[in-house]
């Protein structure tokens, strides 16, 4: 088997839904967003360049710290990038080799990786812009002081659930 026959066993056969697109991130990473004016690609040796979504809005993806949902025009980004389903644990690790031995070496259960995160990658080598991003959700706490700042450096959309 070839790689590119062996790396297409990982993809998920299945397109683009019809709802949005979501980024999880930190409060400190979305002022780095905000402050950079897009959201730059992260660079994976299997996959390449791209920008992780998911199409799960409730996705809990380490939710202490990733408590601000970013929501992507799903339509927008399709008409201009590449979106393209994966499975993450697959691609990198076997999900049964990752749920047997987990980087410390012990049994992962089904409560430390979800079954199916219903990923999304947009395939760019360049930033996306925040023109794609429609809103930004706040999950959880935070302060008053950090939501009025936001709400002055950037004309999106801001809910603070």
């Amino acid at each position: 088997m070839n790689y590119i026959e062996y790396f297409n066993n990982f993809f998920v056969n299945e397109h683009v839904n019809d709802y949005n697109l979501y980024h999880f991130t930190t409060l400190e990473s979305l002022y780095e967003i905000i402050n950079d004016g897009s959201i730059f690609p992260f660079y994976d040796k299997l996959l390449g360049a791209g920008i992780s979504t998911t199409r799960n809005k409730n996705l809990k993806w380490f939710p202490d710290i990733n408590n601000i949902r970013l929501v992507f025009d799903k339509n927008e980004i399709k008409n201009n990038y590449k979106v393209t389903p994966y499975h993450w644990f697959n691609i990198k690790h076997g999900i049964e080799d990752y749920r047997k031995y987990g980087p410390n070496k012990k049994p992962y259960t089904n409560q430390d990786i979800p079954a199916n995160q219903y990923e999304e990658r947009i395939i760019t080598e360049t930033p996306l812009p925040l023109k794609y991003i429609k809103q930004i959700d706040i999950i959880g706490y935070i302060n008053n002081d950090d939501l009025s700042k936001l709400k002055n450096m950037i004309d999106i959309p801001i809910n603070n659930l």
